[in-house]
């Protein structure tokens, strides 16, 4: 049914970013896996394709907050794309964490932090692959900050500016650079902080997502920050011997949108990576809720990551990433992108 296809080169997207105007070291932009975005001279339409059934996924995990006022059911589903090891990939932490080969969940990461029965905290960050191409580990500022938003929000109990996600992102980026704790890295982050009175916020920087569905519906969303296509906004580490070779994209996290969402009952709330977003659309995801009404929190996660990361390797689907590159280069392409995808699912009960 399709027409015979021919590869996207990788090198494309930086052309794109040049034409777009953006002077900027090629390890901002996301290293993309285009194996399954494929050149296709003749769809010119296309229709969305979100299958319900389960396959196999990666961990997830699953926890409960009791509160008078709002309980916080919480899963967690993740998977890293495929990916070789890379020999030469040099330590860029003071801990002894694995590379982004080998973690569990890529260069993504993600925290969910209990401060009671009533009060959490939960997010998403996604490294920057690029740096793996000078040898480092792009895995590792994601990691660390998200231990790092983790460990403040936890610490501080009492105190209200550590329950603002904008001075959370700010604070724990700040320790990473202060304490040395990453050599060098890019990354994205999307944090929410939960009240008991079931106001939401959310801070956002970079092309992580945040989501509210009622009714399975989506009524609220966080907006992508980027300076060009595949080019996000991203809290970046870049050491002076580097540095000095180019100009780099350096964002802060004083430019982190921020949100603020009144919950109710039964209202769904997700944190996802751009591993998400790129391949399907918000309405293929109401879809997908509705469709799976009856299903328990965590296998509702799992079975989630299961279909993205299959529509991410199906070089006829036509991802939201595939459509973006057609409106670009005025040439039709289709397949989904593959990526580390990590979600963060949070139900108001």
């Amino acid at each position: 049914m399709f027409a015979r296809t021919a590869r996207v080169s990788k090198y494309l997207i930086l052309i794109f970013s040049c034409l777009l105007g953006i002077i900027a070291y090629n390890l901002a932009t996301r290293k993309v896996d285009l194996k399954s975005t494929k050149f296709n001279p003749y769809i010119k339409s296309y229709s969305k394709r979100f299958s319900t059934s389960s396959s196999n996924s990666g961990p997830n995990s699953a926890d409960s907050l009791s509160s008078s006022a709002f309980k916080y059911n919480v899963a967690v589903a993740f998977q890293p794309k495929d990916r070789e090891e890379n020999k030469l990939i040099r330590s860029n932490s003071k801990s002894d964490s694995k590379s982004s080969a080998e973690s569990f969940t890529g260069e993504d990461n993600y925290f969910v932090a209990k401060k009671s029965l009533s009060e959490m905290a939960a997010g998403v960050a996604d490294g920057v692959g690029g740096w793996n191409e000078l040898g480092y580990d792009s895995s590792a500022i994601s990691r660390e900050l998200c231990n790092s938003i983790k460990e403040i929000y936890l610490s501080h109990k009492d105190q209200i500016e550590f329950n603002e996600p904008k001075s959370l992102l700010e604070d724990a980026f700040n320790k990473i650079l202060r304490e040395k704790i990453v050599k060098v890295g890019g990354t994205t982050a999307c944090l929410g902080v939960f009240k008991p009175d079931g106001i939401l916020k959310v801070a956002n920087l970079g092309d992580s997502w945040c989501g509210v569905f009622r009714n399975y519906s989506l009524i609220l969303e966080t907006k992508v920050q980027t300076h060009a296509f595949n080019t996000p906004f991203q809290l970046a580490i870049v050491p002076k011997e580097i540095k000095s070779r180019g100009r780099f994209i350096m964002d802060k996290p004083i430019q982190a949108d921020e949100y603020e969402f009144k919950l109710k009952k039964d209202d769904i709330v997700i944190f996802a990576t751009d591993g998400v977003i790129d391949n399907i659309d918000t309405k293929d995801i109401e879809i997908f809720l509705n469709d799976n009404k009856e299903t328990a929190l965590n296998e509702l996660s799992k079975v989630f990551v299961d279909n993205v990361v299959k529509l991410s390797k199906d070089e006829a689907f036509p991802s939201v990433f595939s459509q973006e590159l057609s409106r670009l280069t005025g040439q039709f392409y289709s397949g989904g992108k593959e990526d580390d995808i990590t979600v963060v699912f949070v139900k108001v009960d």
